[in-house]
């Protein structure tokens, strides 16, 4: 559980106008987004923890404690009396099952004085009451889990380190220190209902990224169906997935990969961007019509899963805002960050279900830019189409366009990739068509010149 000195100055700060106004739209986005009601019972309880926090004021103050003596205490300035290390406080860590959390003064006295002078009367007075003086106060009395110690001297490791030497005015000898512990209920329920919420929404988010994930693995087994292309299917919807996943990878929904820049979107951008590819998808369908219902089934179901990950985006964000104003600051925690799921899913999408329809620019020589067709593999690993290895061939240009390897004259029929000229076949059937026409023009203009291209069968 969170330690509470790393919360405690941010406690006593008043709530304001604004935290009330941040419920109000926090509870009404709950209710607008037509969130499942069990996704709503997970949520952070953030009236709830305001509460919390408002009964800490109330206990903090009728110890006449204020927030900015504790801010004080906890972070002392370098300079003035604050830096003399007479007084001191910090927090002890959450409390064990039973105990509450407690804030502990090192109080340095001088017959029954406390000696500085940089806390405000009430605070003085408090203390005195806290370690003995006025016993018979209703305060002290009523604090009856209270407790003080005499300290050695040396404080031990676990209290902060505070100046022994400077003398007392008055009382040469080494002062004396008392440790007072103050323990904080109300704490304790602040915390125990964060702890509550947080695992709440670490339940949800395992469930929800294990349902969206079986929805992407039964996505990927439709598309395979629908657009492989089989010997004993006539038609498939290769080419309308293609131009779908084309259009997809375009819009960028949840990421921007430019060259110039790369970042995950924020919910709200990835919502414009699913909205400009739905646009854009509806002009598409009427070029580009299935052959088979299967795939209006699949492409619903495609929707409705960019659709589900978006919605548990903007509802994660939605409570790591929660938080994050409840704790005064942003909620470092990997596992709620939406970015987090985002790629997850994402990752899985593009392996399980994007990866089943190759896309042509995967593909292409990188010399002439068309389809890799007949596929010649270099020893460098490299690959480039037939007819440019042999006008590199032709040319002597004996070094690799990429790699600048020594390897071009080597090449022979033995470089010809056989199986990644049947996978082009299969995949991208009219690119290749049209690539070996352009070949058979190539070759007779190379043995006929240029006269070829006007020669016509009769």
């Amino acid at each position: 559980m969170t330690e509470f000195h790393h919360k405690i100055g941010n406690i006593g700060c008043s709530l304001g106008y604004g935290a009330m106004k941040f419920a109000r739209e926090y509870e009404a986005t709950l209710q607008h987004e037509q969130y499942p009601q069990h996704w709503i019972q997970s949520s952070i309880s953030y009236r709830q923890l305001k509460k919390c926090i408002r009964n800490i004021q109330l206990e903090l103050r009728e110890l006449g404690l204020d927030s900015d003596g504790i801010k004080e205490l906890l972070h002392p300035n370098t300079s003035g009396d604050a830096a003399d290390g007479k007084y001191s406080a910090f927090a002890s860590a959450a409390p064990e099952t039973g105990s509450y959390p407690k804030l502990t003064f090192i109080v340095q006295i001088d017959d029954g004085e406390l000696v500085d002078a940089t806390l405000s009367p009430r605070t003085k007075d408090t203390l005195r009451k806290f370690v003995g003086r006025d016993s018979t106060d209703k305060e002290v009395t009523a604090l009856a889990r209270l407790q003080t110690h005499d300290v050695d001297g040396s404080l031990g490791q676990k209290l902060p380190q505070m100046s022994q030497e400077t003398a007392i005015p008055g009382n040469p000898q080494k002062p004396k220190l008392i440790r007072v512990e103050v323990p904080l209920k109300h704490n304790n329920e602040f915390f125990e209902k964060l702890q509550y919420g947080l695992s709440g929404l670490n339940n949800l988010y395992d469930q929800e990224k294990t349902a969206l994930s079986r929805d992407i693995e039964d996505l990927g087994h439709i598309v395979s169906r629908v657009a492989i292309p089989s010997r004993h299917v006539q038609q498939s919807d290769l080419y309308a997935w293609r131009a779908i996943f084309e259009l997809y990878l375009e819009c960028n929904i949840f990421f921007s990969t430019s060259e110039k820049e790369s970042f995950s979107r924020s919910p709200e951008e990835a919502q414009k961007q699913l909205q400009l590819f739905s646009i854009r998808l509806n002009a598409l369908q009427k070029a580009n019509k299935f052959h088979k219902k299967e795939s209006y089934v699949a492409l619903q179901r495609f929707l409705l899963v960019n659709a589900n990950l978006l919605r548990n985006l903007k509802f994660q964000q939605l409570n790591m805002r929660a938080a994050g104003k409840i704790l005064k600051s942003k909620l470092d925690v990997e596992v709620f960050s939406p970015q987090t799921m985002a790629k997850y899913m994402c990752a899985q999408l593009s392996n399980e279900v994007l990866a089943i329809v190759p896309q042509l620019n995967d593909y292409l020589c990188p010399v002439c830019f068309s389809i890799s067709y007949k596929p010649i593999r270099l020893r460098c690993r490299h690959v480039f189409c037939i007819r440019c290895m042999v006008v590199m061939q032709r040319s002597k240009q004996t070094h690799c366009p990429l790699c600048r390897g020594d390897v071009v004259m080597q090449a022979d029929s033995g470089n010809l990739d056989p199986a990644l000229m049947n996978f082009l076949k299969t995949f991208f059937p009219v690119e290749v068509k049209q690539k070996q026409k352009e070949n058979e023009r190539s070759a007779g203009v190379d043995r006929y010149g240029t006269e070829y291209e006007k020669c016509t069968l009769m």
